[in-house]
């Protein structure tokens, strides 16, 4: 994409407008004890979930955790085995509920043949038509608006991510329901898809987001829920998701080494990669613990967890607990 277009892009964002009853504050989405079985196995596991008004949302979890599913129930694609649904205030089923909720999940698919173009009115016909110049709005916003005339065929997997994503804005939805958004593209394409979802919610948009990439959904979620084997298992502020506490990094003269070790045994620490690694959330602290030993650190630097760190760390203690509960009920 040419830096013209880019800058479209951003400015298309920009005068992204959504009209709706709902602001924030107000529930969007709403899950009591959603459950759904697909013979002897759960899927989604009594789940219960809140998304209010004009949030990005993250929906996090391992392969095979019920991300997929969960959406599909949302979207109405598949009906819960049991539990409640309440989106955009309508209890599910209803069909004038799931219309005002633009959705892409996984691979979105088009006719190769037909133009960019012409697949987004395709797809606008069957859900009540579109305007000329609402196609043109929305595949302005997905940064497609010089190759919109361009056959499909001739796409990029990110091309045909960015179409998905402009038929799902179609309307002006409330509700934006996505499945790995940034499928695909390339970093500056990734950068854009944040820029332009950060827009919609600011706008009055609730994105609903599930995605891989965890840095991304750091810096562009206001919430974030984990899931494991259908349970949610932590839910808030991307921040402060997780127990991980922040940590200290030392850099001290490999002679100094074992010095240091001794004088920071009050805290669990390790060695990492020609540095230490100290388990503890005040680098002065640790500094002073140091110099009232006689050891001078070259670097005392404070590392925060990121959002991967405390995600491997929900997913890991929970499917270990879960692996260790089957155990203990297979021996008694």
């Amino acid at each position: 994409m040419s830096s013209k277009s880019r800058r479209r892009f951003v400015l298309a964002a920009d005068d992204w407008r959504t009209a709706g009853p709902y602001g924030p504050g107000m529930d969007v989405i709403s899950c009591k004890g959603l459950t759904k079985r697909f013979g002897p196995t759960t899927a989604v596991d009594g789940l219960d979930l809140r998304v209010s008004a004009c949030q990005v949302y993250g929906f996090l979890g391992p392969n095979g955790a019920g991300k997929t599913t969960t959406i599909r129930m949302l979207l109405g694609l598949i009906v819960p085995t049991s539990g409640q649904i309440r989106l955009l205030g309508r209890k599910l089923p209803d069909p004038q509920g799931v219309r005002r909720v633009g959705s892409l999940i996984e691979e979105p698919a088009f006719y190769p043949w037909l133009t960019g173009r012409r697949n987004v009115e395709v797809l606008a016909a069957t859900s009540g038509g579109a305007s000329a110049a609402e196609v043109q709005r929305v595949l302005g916003l997905t940064g497609l608006g010089e190759v919109a005339d361009r056959k499909v065929k001739t796409y990029s997997q990110g091309m045909r991510q960015r179409l998905g994503l402009a038929a799902a804005m179609l309307g002006r939805p409330s509700l934006l329901i996505i499945d790995e958004p940034t499928n695909g593209l390339d970093p500056g394409g990734i950068r854009e898809i944040r820029e332009l979802l950060r827009g919609l919610s600011a706008d009055g948009t609730t994105v609903f987001l599930s995605s891989h990439l965890l840095s991304e959904v750091e810096q562009v979620c206001d919430r974030v829920a984990v899931i494991v084997r259908g349970r949610l298992v932590d839910e808030g502020p991307p921040g402060t998701l997780g127990a991980l506490r922040p940590r200290v990094r030392i850099i001290v003269h490999p002679t100094k080494a074992a010095a240091a070790e001794r004088l920071l045994a009050r805290w669990p620490a390790r060695r990492q990669n020609g540095s230490i690694i100290v388990e503890h959330d005040s680098g002065s602290e640790v500094n002073g613990a140091l110099v009232a030993g006689g050891v001078i650190a070259s670097s005392v630097v404070i590392e925060r967890p990121r959002l991967e760190d405390r995600f491997l760390e929900l997913t890991e203690q929970k499917t270990t607990s879960r692996e260790d509960d089957h155990a203990i009920a297979v021996e008694s």
